[in-house]
């Protein structure tokens, strides 16, 4: 055990508690519980919100379970100050044995004083049993009012005599200090930290338990202290060994990386078989290092690097840290960057989809299968609505939330106009109004380059009424990029919209370019990191984007082209229920406790060579389910091609991976496909459309309701008005 210096932890926590407004009223299993009362006098009572405590005055305090949420969040400290108080423990001890008065020690050293005592004191303290564990920081809690946050001091002087308060105590009254809790119950707050940091088994119990009630589990603004935290967090947990499984030396042994599937962490620690000294630490004369060893392993002292970087260009960088982090400890944690704030989140693995929601699973599926969504449906159904609500419900930004931000960042609504007729609306274009170029952004570009500062949380894009303007002109470059969607380095990359060379030109300020013009600031755009990357690889779409446009069919309105409609998915909306949503309860434009997890709409997938040997007999089956849709097709120019063969795969495999779903899921998965895929590019005059006979019979004999109805729909139609089409 060494014991190290908790200044940098305890200013952290402290600006965490007090940036937290709102914490969340929580619930405790019964199990929990029945384990809580071993560290509760007893006679106490833990209640669905609220524990009672009976003190030994015989005194009731009454206490929220957001105490045991301000456990959660401080433990890393607790775990510390747990070290502290043991080796303070020995220390009284080896006082005792040697007459050496520490009440008196630590009143003379608090006011810089000596004598006798405290030079005995001193050598005491210099033996290796305490130098080794750094019992200097212990002596700097008990002596300075600063290090400790002003908590009362654990020694006094009373009536002629120096006198000690119980170390638990003391220890109790700094955790208060932290956390700023005037309440008159804190001291108890404090005595269930301490408690719980001597019960590690309980206390990670807790932790799991409650974990995905807290807004953040840490935050932070310089990157190095950030990965400093995020260490001493998982060591305090109990879940550092899974980060060092990864652990390897460098051909210089005093440095050790992690490597993990190809990424790599270079020189992330300094290793010595000793305490090391700070010229140990140095590199060209400045300490690389933090001071004090972020772990022990055997001998052997792990020193962490302070040399990171914001980028993808340096040996340590965020990124690469970033997604090893989140590929070990994804089920626990996430960690984040925004509003240049670096955040360690929960994650809540236990996230159902709620019915209340008005999500259905049809709609997120079809979401993860392809990111580009048709609505289509009467007016007045809630389309743009339904987005809103998916950019609220998936929204995991913890300044969204703590702001209440509306909208939030990861929605966008467009709308579209009707004289759009090529993309500069959308895509932006350049200028010489000025006699210089300059670089006209929009806010749809502004939204993407938005998008890619937020990898992990869905972006939301509403083309409102997309087909007032032809959607083949004026979106020609997104329909020609997301057929691009290919899996790169465990990355989802798609074409340029904007090359590289563009955005060079107005970055760097190429001749010609006005020079009041600063790109960057116009998209805001500030990570050096995805700068560099726009100009080498241009403006891409990024994984985490879903283009959902609403549809009208009228007078007024474009029809689609099939090469828009072999390029989304389409979903009706006709289906209206006027007693819904009139309670107080079903505004769904808040931020949800919880957000729901980001695999349920973004997919590593995209092709169906990657899915077809995985689905084994099912996709087998559902070849040949199309291969009768297209003999049912044939001479007409309605069939279908690989396109839509790869989105029945993705759609099978997406929907293989919900839990509890039907146990006839394949049917529904034919059944929504094909209502989806192959019914809205069936159009035109009774010649053209008798194929929607066979399709009846075909969509009868293998129990499909949903294109039944459908295709039965377009075939009345037809008869009433000698031409069809899938739209009502």
């Amino acid at each position: 055990m060494r014991l190290f210096d908790i200044t940098l932890l305890t200013k952290n926590l402290k600006e965490s508690f007090t940036s937290i407004q709102d914490w969340k009223e929580v619930r405790i299993s019964e199990n929990i519980k029945a384990e809580l009362k071993q560290i509760i006098p007893s006679g106490s009572k833990l209640d669905n919100h609220t524990g009672t405590i009976t003190t030994g005055t015989d005194n009731i305090i009454i206490f929220p379970y957001q105490y045991f949420l301000f456990s959660v969040l401080i433990k890393p400290l607790a775990t510390v100050i747990r070290d502290y108080k043991i080796l303070l423990d020995q220390l009284i001890d080896s006082c005792r044995s040697q007459n050496i008065e520490l009440a008196k020690v630590i009143m003379k050293k608090s006011a810089g004083e000596s004598d006798p005592t405290v030079s005995a004191f001193d050598n005491l303290i210099a033996q290796p049993a305490f130098a080794n564990s750094n019992a200097e920081l212990l002596v700097k809690i008990l002596t300075d009012n600063e290090y400790r946050f002003k908590a009362k001091s654990i020694a006094n002087f009373n009536q002629g005599q120096y006198k000690m308060r119980g170390s638990e105590d003391f220890f109790s009254s700094f955790f208060l200090k932290v956390l700023n809790v005037p309440d008159a119950s804190a001291e108890i707050l404090g005595d269930i930290i301490f408690k719980l940091s001597e019960n590690p088994v309980l206390y990670n119990k807790l932790c799991d338990e409650l974990r995905p009630n807290l807004q953040f589990i840490l935050k932070e603004r310089t990157l190095k202290h950030f990965i400093y935290f995020c260490i001493i967090y998982l060591n305090a947990d109990d879940k550092l060994d899974s980060f060092l499984r990864y652990l390897i030396p460098n051909s210089d042994p005093k440095f050790y990386s992690i490597e993990k599937e190809g990424k790599k962490l270079t020189s992330m620690f300094w290793c010595f078989d000793h305490v090391a000294t700070s010229e140990e630490l140095q590199q060209g004369n400045t300490v690389r290092c933090y001071e004090e060893p972020i772990f022990i392993q055997g001998t052997n002292y792990f020193y962490l690097s302070t040399e990171w970087a914001n980028t993808g260009s340096s040996r340590l960088d965020f990124e690469s840290f970033k997604e090893i982090f989140n590929e070990i400890y994804g089920s626990i944690f996430r960690i984040q960057f925004e509003n240049n704030t670096f955040y360690l989140m929960p994650t809540n693995t236990n996230k159902k989809i709620s019915s209340s929601m008005n999500i259905p699973t049809t709609k997120l599926v079809s979401i993860k299968t392809k990111p580009f969504i048709i609505l289509a449906g009467l007016s007045g159904t809630g389309k743009s609505r339904l987005v809103r609500t998916l950019a609220y419900q998936f929204n995991n930004i913890a300044f969204d939330k703590s702001e209440e931000k509306n909208p939030p960042t990861n929605f966008q609504l467009i709308k579209v106009k009707p004289n759009w007729h090529d993309s500069s609306e959308l895509l932006g274009y350049e200028s010489r109004i000025s006699g210089k170029d300059r670089f006209v952004a929009t806010d749809f570009i502004r939204f993407i380059v938005k998008a890619w500062q937020h990898p992990d949380t869905p972006f939301f894009l509403c083309l409102d009424e997309m087909n007032l303007a032809p959607v083949e002109q004026y979106f020609a470059e997104y329909l020609s990029a997301i057929e691009t969607r290919r899996v790169n380095d465990g990355k989802i990359k798609t074409d340029a919209l904007i090359s590289g060379k563009l955005i060079t030109k107005y970055a760097d300020k190429a001749n010609g370019v006005d020079a009041t013009y600063e790109l960057w600031t116009d998209l805001n755009l500030h990570d050096p990191g995805i700068q560099n990357e726009l100009k080498a690889n241009g403006l891409g779409l990024p994984s985490n984007l879903i283009v959902m446009g609403t549809v009208n069919m009228d007078e007024t309105t474009h029809s689609f082209s099939r090469k828009v409609l072999d390029r989304a998915m389409t979903i009706e909306m006709n289906d209206i229920n006027l007693s819904e949503g009139l309670g107080a309860d079903t505004d769904d434009w808040n931020y949800p406790a919880e957000p729901l997890q980001k695999e349920l709409v973004i997919s590593e997938k995209t092709q169906g060579t990657e899915v077809f040997a995985e689905l084994s007999t099912t996709g087998t089956e559902i070849i040949t389910y199309l291969d009768l849709i297209n003999t049912k097709l044939e001479g007409s120019p309605f069939k279908i091609a690989y396109r839509v063969r790869d989105e029945f795969l993705l759609y099978a495999f997406n929907y293989s991976l919900l839990d509890g779903k039907p146990q006839d899921w394949k049917k529904n998965v034919l059944d929504e496909m094909t209502l989806m895929k192959i019914l809205p590019r069936i159009e035109g005059d009774e010649d053209r459309t008798k194929l929607l006979d066979d399709l009846i019979i075909l969509f009868q004999e293998n129990n499909l309701p949903k294109s039944l109805n459908k295709a039965t729909e377009m075939a009345n139609r037809r008869r009433l008005s000698h031409y069809t089409s899938f739209w009502s």
